[in-house]
C-alpha cells in the first residue's frame, strides 16, 4: 500500500519545475572502526582488552564491536545529519545502543541491518526529527526533496563503492548512504558513502544517474530539515 501511495504522490511532481542542481553541505563520517574507537575514548589497548573491559564501555567483546560497526551505515548517516543540525558529534556505537529498545537493530542478527520503522520512531523521540519511509523513490522525488534541503537516506548495494569493477552488477540495496547533491546539467548524483574507498568513493562521491540507479533499491528514508 505504501509503495502505491508513493507512486501516486510522485505523479504530483511531474509538472513541478525543479532547480537544475542542488547541493547540501553535510559533514561526512566513515564507518572506519578506528575512528569510532578513538571517538569513544578507549582507555585500554583494544588488542589486549578483556571482556570485562569491553563491558565497561557497554559492549560484550571486540567481536560485537566490529559487528556493530559493520552494520552501522544507517547510524553513520544519522550522525552526519545530527552534526549538520545540532553541530554536535555523536558516537555511532552509542546511537545504536540507545536505539536498541526501539528494535532498530536485532543485535543477535546484525546482518539484517537497520529496520526503518523503529529508526523513524527513535529519531522522533530522541531528536524530534520528522521523517518518512519511502518504498518507492523516483529520481524526481530525490531531486525535489534535496532541493527543499531535506536529508535522504537511500538504500544501495555496497558494490556502489567500486562501480567500475562491479559494472555488471544486478544487485540492489543492503547499504545505506546519504544523498548530498544532484546535477541535471551533468546527469549526476553525489553521495556520502560511509563504506567507500578513501578519497575515491566516500565523501561526496559523484556518479551518473544511470550508474546510481544500477545499485539503488528505490527505497529509503527522508528526514525533514525543518
Amino acid at each position: 500500500m505504501s509503495f502505491l501511495k508513493d507512486i501516486i504522490n510522485d505523479l504530483k511532481l511531474i509538472r513541478k519545475k525543479l532547480p537544475e542542481e542542488a547541493k547540501l553541505e553535510i559533514p561526512f563520517f566513515s564507518k572506519d572502526e578506528e575512528y569510532e574507537r578513538k571517538f569513544l575514548g578507549f582507555l585500554f589497548d583494544d588488542k589486549h582488552m578483556t571482556n570485562w573491559e569491553w563491558r565497561w564501555i557497554g559492549l560484550k567483546n571486540k567481536r560485537e564491536y566490529l559487528h556493530l560497526m559493520d552494520a552501522s551505515c544507517g547510524m553513520v548517516c544519522l550522525k552526519s545529519i545530527l552534526m549538520k543540525i545540532e553541530n554536535k558529534e555523536h558516537s555511532v556505537i552509542k546511537l545504536m545502543q540507545e536505539s536498541k529498545n526501539y528494535g532498530t537493530y536485532n543485535f543477535e542478527e546484525l546482518d539484517k541491518g537497520m529496520f526503518y520503522e523503529p529508526f523513524v520512531l527513535f529519531i522522533k523521540d530522541k531528536f524530534n526529527l520528522d521523517s518518512r519511509i519511502y518504498q518507492y523513490l523516483s529520481l524526481k522525488r530525490l531531486k525535489y526533496e534535496l532541493s527543499l534541503g531535506n536529508f535522504i537516506i537511500a538504500s544501495v548495494h555496497p558494490y556502489i563503492s567500486r562501480p567500475v569493477i562491479n559494472d555488471k552488477n544486478t544487485l540492489k540495496g543492503g547499504h545505506l548512504i546519504l544523498i548530498t547533491a544532484y546535477s541535471d546539467k551533468y546527469k549526476t548524483i553525489s553521495i556520502h558513502n560511509s563504506d567507500g574507498i578513501l578519497n575515491l568513493s566516500d565523501k561526496n562521491f559523484t556518479i551518473s544517474y544511470k550508474m546510481f540507479f544500477k545499485y539503488f533499491a528505490k527505497r529509503g528514508i527522508i528526514v525533514s530539515s525543518k
